[in-house]
């Protein structure tokens, strides 16, 4: 048995339309392969500490990542492949910085030579930069209607959903978080004698498949949607995803944030098969 661990949105959860259609469509033409989705609490850390059991206990052989389900699919990512120094566990920065960088004093971008990643993961509409959104509301959460607003403009739908509170601490805790997901840039990044960490720029005609062998495809692979509401926000970025992971690490499908079932058809579930 082939087992998926999908990682849902903010507000997803257990019922989520993606992961259900996945469910039915192997229910049906690949009774061999199950696909696990599990609610996870909105705080990063506990989250976090949710979804390294369910790891532990599922031993997956793909993770997929929705929006900003993705930034804990990189970060799990992280913590669990070996990396070329040795190291099995990157740690991310105790202080944000909101442009994305790391701490050097706190975690450093391992090497990607002779890097194994732990499981192939896919992303569809990777949200990276909605932990740089919470880190710019963490104080006006302080105020008490600013608080109301977002808990009732983010409230939960109905079902087995998660639940969603915008707190200081919540909004707070996700820079580390998202400093460990932008350290799984080096499992496809090349490996080239002082290349730049994931603030810098891939070299022109750079391919991750250099890590990985002709013909296999990339360990992280993202989709984005051409009519996605939050790339003209920035929450997601197809620019900055090219400028930390590499030019053969995305799919651009037209489609909106929610890949519509048609491109889970043509698109994930072919880039899913080809993994497993």
């Amino acid at each position: 048995m082939k087992t998926i661990l999908y990682i849902h949105g903010m507000g997803g959860g257990e019922d989520s339309r993606i992961p259900s259609i996945l469910d039915e469509w192997f229910g049906k033409h690949r009774p061999d392969v199950r696909v696990v989705v599990r609610t996870y609490d909105f705080n990063p850390d506990r989250a976090a500490a949710q979804i390294d059991a369910w790891y532990d206990e599922l031993r997956p052989d793909l993770v997929i990542g929705e929006s900003l389900g993705s930034v804990h699919a990189l970060a799990l990512l992280a913590r669990r492949s070996s990396w070329a120094d040795g190291a099995t566990t990157v740690h991310g920065c105790r202080d944000f910085d909101p442009s994305g960088g790391m701490h050097p004093q706190t975690v450093a971008p391992p090497s990607a030579s002779n890097a194994l990643p732990a499981f192939p993961l896919l992303l569809v509409s990777p949200a990276l930069n909605g932990p740089v959104f919470f880190h710019r509301i963490r104080g006006l959460v302080r105020l008490r209607w600013f608080h109301r607003l977002m808990n009732h403009w983010y409230k939960a739908r109905e079902g087995r959903r998660q639940f969603l509170d915008f707190t200081p601490e919540n909004m707070a805790a996700w820079g580390p978080h998202r400093a460990t997901a932008l350290a799984a840039a080096s499992l496809v990044r090349p490996s080239e004698p002082g290349h730049p960490g994931p603030e810098g720029a891939f070299p022109e005609g750079s391919k991750s498949s250099q890590l990985r062998g002709q013909g296999a495809p990339a360990p992280i692979h993202a989709f984005f949607g051409r009519r996605d509401h939050y790339r003209r926000t920035g929450i997601v970025s197809l620019k900055d995803w090219r400028r930390r992971f590499g030019p053969d690490t995305w799919t651009l499908y037209d489609g909106t944030h929610f890949m519509e079932e048609e491109h889970l058809k043509a698109l994930l579930i072919p880039a899913i098969l080809q993994r497993l």
